[in-house]
């Protein structure tokens, strides 16, 4: 379900062995939205997309999927979330800025100055 739905959303990369899913599933438990990701390296990780169900979109489904995983991730004592430019306007705002150091959007979890640069 979760790879139609990336196909579905012409998801223009391939899924590879070290892609993580963060799956949002609806009472039936069919998946209703997806964000992939992978570790980056000690602290960082890659947000690479995600997609929600098209008769869904504009629910806030988007938002609660990534801020559980901005949640998740800083449990685990994950420091930045960087992520493409593709979703730039989506991601800007809900935290994400554009950081020359990182070259591209990220998102501190924590303290900028405790990040790894």
């Amino acid at each position: 379900q979760v790879y139609r739905l990336f196909y579905r959303d012409h998801y223009a990369r391939p899924v590879s062995e070290a892609d993580r899913f963060l799956v949002a599933l609806d009472t039936d438990e069919r998946v209703i939205g997806a964000l992939i990701w992978r570790p980056n390296r000690p602290g960082v990780v890659h947000m690479d997309g995600f997609v929600v169900r098209a008769p869904l979109s504009n629910r806030g489904i988007g938002t609660a999927l990534l801020e559980d995983f901005c949640t998740r991730c800083e449990g685990r004592g994950i420091n930045i979330v960087r992520t493409n430019f593709v979703m730039r306007r989506f991601c800007e705002r809900r935290g994400f800025h554009v950081d020359r150091r990182w070259g591209g959007l990220v998102r501190f979890l924590r303290n900028p100055e405790d990040a790894p640069a």
